[in-house]
């Protein structure tokens, strides 16, 4: 019943706000005299849109969106962005002081969030402390141990089911895809994931999240193993410009590494790395390390430090280079491993799985 009436309410908002946008009405219940911004997610950052000044302990935005969306409020600074799941209604949003949210009220969809959250936060928090108890509580006994283990797994079983629900439920929500990519996309294949994909509206499939989602099972389909490689050219340490496909004729294999400066584990790999290059480069391997970092004084630090001597290269665009998501990477350290015709012949191989499926490739 309650489904039904979310559904009526969603119709009624459809017809009813095509004329008129939202407003946001804020209250600060402190001494507070800074600025307000209104934000909204592209892919992983937030962009303001707006921003106003508090005055007499109050504030308020008024604009239109197109359609739904997570958006965020945030205070002068302050780093914390609230989230707020956007639509063309009224909203009343309450902060204590500068650090300390009360509550954002009015949307279906943000009663929607709230509500989800405040019951997935409730588990998140018991699995912090279940982790706490089996792996860093060293009065913990090992028969303890077992149960806890046995009782935090049926909690995750319960995360699970109760995204699974939100999501079959609220198929129209932009919040939906968030819930997604955040609490089961790494549990699923690719197949799997689409298929939960396709059941969201085609509205929750503009939102940002759904966008990146569809974009990603897109890009991963299309960059697996066994499909062509996707040519790229990015800028090399002096400025040149150094392209995948010329590297690819000119060897047997290139292994493509994505990393960071700022990335420990990637780091902490390069010196088996560097085992693997002096063992087969001779025979036929080129390296070719793509980094993630914004910094290019920190990037060329690295480089330096780590004494990387084969190809580097950055468009120092971070999490939006274009060329990780072409490779649908969500992680690093990452690799793509491609054979001189082309083809993506392994993902994501490190340690001795990539030295056994180099030593395969080169027989």
């Amino acid at each position: 019943m309650k489904n039904v009436i979310v559904i009526g309410l969603i119709i009624i908002f459809a017809a009813c706000s095509s004329n008129h946008g939202y407003e946001i009405e804020g209250s600060i219940d402190s001494d507070f005299k800074g600025m307000v911004f209104l934000k909204k997610q592209v892919r992983y950052a937030y962009e303001t849109i707006d921003s106003v000044l508090v005055e007499n302990n109050s504030f308020e935005f008024e604009g239109q969106v197109e359609i739904p969306d997570v958006y965020a409020i945030s205070l002068e600074g302050q780093k914390a962005n609230h989230k707020i799941c956007l639509e063309n209604t009224e909203f009343e949003v309450e902060f204590k002081d500068q650090e300390t949210l009360i509550d954002i009220r009015g949307g279906i969809f943000q009663t929607l969030m709230v509500d989800f959250t405040a019951e997935m936060g409730a588990l998140d928090t018991k699995e912090r402390e279940f982790i706490k108890l089996i792996w860093r509580d060293t009065s913990t006994t090992q028969e303890q141990k077992d149960l806890l283990y046995k009782d935090l797994e049926a909690l995750r079983k319960n995360k699970r089911n109760l995204a699974d629900s939100y999501i079959k439920n609220n198929s129209d929500s932009p919040h939906a895809p968030v819930v997604l990519s955040i609490y089961i996309r790494n549990f699923m294949s690719i197949d799997e994931l689409d298929s939960v994909y396709q059941i969201f509206s085609e509205t929750a499939k503009l939102s940002n999240t759904g966008d990146h989602l569809g974009k990603s099972i897109i890009a991963t389909r299309r960059s697996a193993v066994g499909q062509a490689m996707i040519d790229f050219t990015m800028p090399g340490v002096n400025g040149e410009e150094l392209k995948l496909s010329d590297l690819v004729k000119e060897n047997k294999l290139v292994f493509i590494d994505f990393w960071a400066s700022w990335c420990g584990p990637c780091r902490a790999s390069i010196p088996e790395l560097k085992e693997i290059y002096a063992d087969y480069h001779d025979k036929g391997l080129e390296f070719f390390a793509v980094s993630y970092d914004e910094s290019r004084d920190n990037w060329i630090k690295a480089i330096e430090e780590e004494e990387l001597f084969w190809p580097n290269a950055s468009n120092l665009k971070g999490w939006n280079c274009p060329t990780a998501q072409d490779y649908a990477i969500r992680g690093i350290p990452a690799s793509v491993l491609i054979s001189q015709d082309g083809i993506i012949v392994s993902r994501s191989l490190r340690g001795q799985k990539l030295r056994e499926k180099i030593e395969e490739l080169l027989e």
